[in-house]
């Protein structure tokens, strides 16, 4: 796993930013297997980016539009994620142990039963709560599975979150 350095990563960044307008000197940014730990990404456009089993410890993606980046198997242990944006991005076995996600918007984002545990069902859904996100609110949801924010279930939870169900249904 070689490691980038913040210099490098900037540029890389500034060639993704070139490629998301259209300009044919951009390239897509393909971080995929680098170690980027500690490196700031903050308010960067990593729209559709490649960051597959990425070292991304200790980073800092505050306000980052990470919207479709691939992040499968990417460990995000203690990075900050504060207000990023992960809409609709594969967060397949990917670590968010520790990781500061307050206001991070995760809405239609891949997810993935490892680090998740079942806790019922809305319908014929499987529901999961995850237990590496902070995270307020649905995660992903499909036609067989929920998952929710890591949030200590209590039985007047699951009442709600039964009574949720007819939210996703159909």
């Amino acid at each position: 796993m070689s490691k980038l350095t913040q210099g490098n990563l900037n540029r890389i960044l500034r060639l993704h930013a070139l490629w998301r307008a259209g300009n044919p000197k951009g390239r897509r940014a393909d971080l995929r297997g680098k170690d980027l730990s500690g490196l700031s990404f903050a308010g960067a456009d990593i729209t559709y980016a490649y960051l597959a089993s990425a070292n991304c410890v200790g980073a800092n993606f505050t306000g980052a539009d990470c919207t479709r980046a691939r992040v499968p198997y990417v460990n995000f242990t203690g990075a900050n994620c504060t207000g990023a944006n992960f809409t609709g991005s594969n967060c397949i076995r990917t670590n968010f142990t520790d990781a500061i996600t307050t206001g991070a918007n995760f809405t239609a984002a891949w997810c993935s039963p490892r680090n998740a545990r079942h806790i019922g069902y809305m319908g014929n859904r499987k529901v999961y709560l995850h237990n590496t996100l902070n995270v307020v609110g649905v995660l992903s949801a499909s036609s067989a599975h929920i998952y929710l924010n890591p949030i200590d279930v209590t039985p007047a939870e699951r009442e709600y979150l039964q009574l949720l169900a007819a939210t996703f249904a159909g």
